[in-house]
């Protein structure tokens, strides 16, 4: 693919054994965290940012492991990760879950958690993050900036779908 790529290994004091890639095309950037865990890599992709107009729908697929198919799934805003606070999770279950405008849906077969933000307003603007609860250690987390587009009415009736995050 044209573009520019990035590939960065965190300090230790971040996450021990993690390394990223990220690949930029100018109109969405891409990337993947690979972290070594135990005796087995464990991976959460990500997308770094979607969009949508105020009144529309977002939906961002995050993506893991088979090995964390029964870990409890999240979706926590923050600029932060560590001080982010969760505003919608799972309960280790396939079964849908919804808070508010905010819902999470956990697709075991597909080793895929989506989170879906209906009715957009401009204060839902911000860094949220995709995030696995696993127990004893640190939890797999992932990056998403969701805009939302004064104006703008979007393809497809404003719903908007994260890019990037595709195995």
């Amino acid at each position: 693919m044209l573009g520019k790529y990035l590939l960065g290994i965190l300090p230790p004091s971040a996450l021990h054994g993690t390394a990223w890639i990220q690949h930029d095309t100018g109109n969405e950037t891409l990337g993947t965290i690979l972290l070594i865990w135990g005796c087995c890599p464990i991976s959460l992709t990500l997308g770094v940012e979607v969009s949508g107009p105020p009144g529309g729908t977002v939906s961002v697929p995050c993506q893991y492991g088979k090995r964390d198919q029964r870990s409890q799934k999240y979706w926590c805003r923050g600029a932060q990760w560590k001080s982010c606070s969760k505003v919608v999770e799972t309960e280790n279950s396939e079964v849908k879950e919804k808070r508010g405008r905010v819902s999470i849906t956990d697709n075991h077969t597909m080793s895929t958690f989506t989170v879906t933000m209906e009715n957009l307003t401009l204060g839902d603007a911000g860094i949220y993050w995709c995030g696995i609860n696993i127990k004893g250690g640190s939890d797999p987390h992932s990056l998403v900036n969701v805009t939302v587009l004064p104006g703008s009415l979007g393809a497809g009736g404003g719903s908007g779908l994260g890019q990037g995050f595709g195995g």
